[in-house]
């Protein structure tokens, strides 16, 4: 009885988990880690210049800031959508599937 406990727990920790070996599993992690985070990052750079925005009550000072906050925003997720495309356009090349939560 003990013994085919101990097994299954042992095959339901050796089963889920890829083998450290496995590149692809793992340029899929980090590359779907990295598109995950940056679009975080947007959006809480996108959510403080709006509310900036709105706080600056007409000084021109902070507004400009807030401005320059969301442009430049805007302009990060601009450069993540095209290493976006151009990762996935890589990984595709070399054969690594890019599936998951973010693919088209």
């Amino acid at each position: 009885m003990l013994s085919s406990l101990i097994t299954k727990a042992y095959a339901a920790t050796t089963t889920g988990f890829p083998p450290a070996g496995d590149l692809q599993y793992w340029v899929q992690a980090i590359f779907g880690w990295a598109v995950a985070v940056s679009g975080i990052i947007f959006v809480v750079m996108f959510l403080v210049g709006g509310i900036q925005y709105l706080t600056s009550a007409g000084n021109d000072e902070q507004a400009g800031k807030a401005k320059k906050l969301l442009v430049d925003a805007v302009i990060g997720l601009i450069i993540v959508l095209i290493s976006w495309a151009a990762g996935r356009w890589i990984l595709q090349s070399l054969g690594i599937s890019t599936g998951g939560v973010i693919s088209a």
